[in-house]
């Protein structure tokens, strides 16, 4: 179809968050006490197939297909790539998501630089010192298994649900969170800083991503997505956070704007993850809210901005996040509302978050009441403009101190308002300028910030590097196998009969071996070595095969793909 059918989303909405839910215990095989998180301790629930009794028979619908989610979903989901039948959705969109994710949160470190000591595994921060040791270390065996129990139950009571409730929906992501964050996601170093919900948490917010598109783009299963085909978008809700703290001259007016923020983040996170789940959060700061989105939710602007726009057929929802801001900032701000172009990574992000300056310029005000009623008050005639907001009319009051000059909503919400919240409550932060005064009766705003630009843009990376690659070794190699490459080449034009056996020794080639190697073991390694020995095999069996069997089919692929290669990478 050509259009988004958000009816779809709606109709579909518990069913995928049923299969978000059950997709955050793909990665359960890591939590295995005697793999990378290695403790002397004994799991009531160390491996996935444990799992197997708990979720088997469990169906959800989706399209008006039914998918059982323990043998069409997790049940052996690292064999996605194999998959054809349709019956196999979630596992595939799952497994294109996961593959990638891996990746980027992991990279390719050496498989032999081991966190140590063994038996006292520990996570990382972001820069490489110690955060704290793994669960297994801090918590006693019961309290473990009794986290693993909750987990369980909770599961089963959400699949159970014909109508999810969001703060129980929160709270089994918040039960996974405390478990998952404490358990590396990887045992080698120095990637112990990217802990297993992290990982557990990106690879779902991707599937979920994946998934809301498939049933926003269709209205039956049709065909199983191509892995290159798919690709996601990060949908940012930006607005000046910083900005807006700085225009109160009160503590409480500060404290206020940074309380409705925190609001209404949390807000737009329901709308988009839970009433209309088109994706997750996956990142916020002073500059706004961000979201990974499908592709398909966004249409690229026709200009050299690298953003796009929310398709028209999702402008309900575009309503809904405006009216959010509406109510919640009593009508004073707006945010602009911008996706990144499509990407199979998440670095898009930047780009983002470098334009926001710009971006807030671009804010959606076609929410705001331009009615300024300089006469429609019982207090006479408009004396100025509020001094906190900058937008609303001061009239003339009763009040006679330093309030006078700031409008009835910025008076009665984020001055007097505030003071009655803080009485409720008096051991928290401060909001009397008295107490913060210095011996001349002064006072500053400091704001502090942690500029990411040089991280998220690769610059600072350069100081998290602890690989020691001999490369002109490398370089050589890719020499060599470049030059290999040719030399087949040059045999592939020259032959007159072109089929795979004259080519039977190229996958051997120590240049190819020493190229795969650069990449990750489980993303690229390991399928290659499997797409290797399986040609190799159908080519000494390849007299013995019927011509119409399917081995035969994957070989003359695999043939006629291999000479495409040769044809292109040839000529480099």
């Amino acid at each position: 179809m050509a259009g988004l059918n958000l009816e779809n989303l709606k109709k579909y909405r518990n069913e995928i968050l049923k299969a978000e839910t059950v997709s955050l215990l793909a990665l359960w095989d890591k939590v295995d006490p005697n793999q990378q998180n290695k403790a002397d301790i004994n799991l009531d629930k160390k491996s996935l197939s444990d799992w197997e009794n708990d979720i088997k028979g469990k169906k959800i619908k989706i399209l008006e297909e039914e998918f059982e989610l323990w043998s069409y979903f997790l049940n052996n989901w690292r064999e996605w790539r194999r998959r054809q039948d349709k019956k196999y959705l979630l596992e595939v969109l799952y497994g294109v998501g996961e593959s990638l994710n891996s990746g980027i949160d992991k990279g390719s470190p050496k498989d032999d630089i081991k966190v140590e000591p063994q038996y006292s595994r520990w996570l990382s921060n972001p820069f490489g010192s110690f955060k704290n040791r793994i669960i297994y270390l801090s918590e006693i065996e019961d309290s473990i298994n009794n986290k693993i129990c909750d987990l369980k139950n909770s599961i089963t009571n959400i699949l159970g649900s014909n109508n999810l409730d969001w703060e129980k929906f929160k709270s089994i992501r918040e039960k996974f969170k405390n478990f998952f964050a404490g358990l590396l996601s990887d045992d080698r170093f120095p990637i112990n800083d990217v802990s297993l919900w992290e990982q557990a948490y990106m690879a779902t917010t991707m599937f979920k991503a994946s998934l809301s598109e498939y049933i926003l783009k269709n209205n039956n299963i049709q065909s199983l997505p191509k892995r290159m085909d798919v690709r996601w978008r990060i949908l940012g809700i930006q607005y000046d956070k910083l900005g807006l703290a700085e225009k109160g001259y009160k503590p409480q007016q500060i404290l206020w704007y940074r309380d409705k923020a925190r609001e209404i983040d949390d807000e737009v996170k329901k709308l988009l993850e839970y009433e209309y789940p088109i994706g997750n959060e996956i990142y916020r700061d002073e500059t706004g809210v961000y979201f990974l989105v499908g592709e398909g939710l966004g249409d690229d602007l026709n200009d050299d901005s690298n953003l796009a726009r929310l398709k028209r057929d999702l402008k309900e929802i575009e309503e809904k996040i405006l009216n959010i801001f509406k109510e919640k900032s009593f009508d004073e701000f707006y945010p602009a509302i911008f996706l990144t172009k499509a990407s199979r990574g998440l670095m898009n992000l930047c780009y983002l978050l470098e334009n926001a300056k710009e971006n807030f310029l671009k804010a959606d005000w076609s929410k705001k009441e331009i009615d300024i009623c300089i006469e429609k008050s019982e207090s006479g005639r408009a004396k100025g403009i509020c001094q906190v907001c900058g937008q609303r009319l001061v009239f003339k009051s009763d009040r006679l101190d330093e309030d006078k000059n700031i409008c009835d909503t910025c008076y009665k919400e984020k001055t007097q308002g505030r003071i009655d919240k803080w009485l409720e409550d008096t051991s928290k932060e401060t909001i009397w300028m008295d107490e913060l005064k210095d011996k001349n009766d002064g006072v500053a705003l400091v704001t502090m910030k942690f500029e990411l630009h040089d991280w998220l843009n690769g610059d600072m990376l350069n100081s998290l590097l602890v690989r020691e690659e001999n490369f002109k070794n490398l370089k050589s190699d890719l020499n060599t196998l470049l030059a290999e490459v040719k030399k087949y080449y040059t045999n592939f034009l020259n032959s007159s009969n072109k089929n795979l056996k004259s080519f039977n020794s190229f996958g051997s080639l120590n240049s190819i071996k020493s190229f795969v190697e650069l990449f990750d073991k489980h993303g690229i390694q390991t399928p290659y070595e499997k797409v290797k020995k399986k040609i190799i095999n159908l080519l000494r069996e390849k007299n013995n095969l019927p011509p119409d069997s399917e081995d035969i089919m994957i070989l003359d692929l695999f043939n006629r793909n291999f000479f495409h290669f040769l044809n292109v990478e040839g000529t480099i």
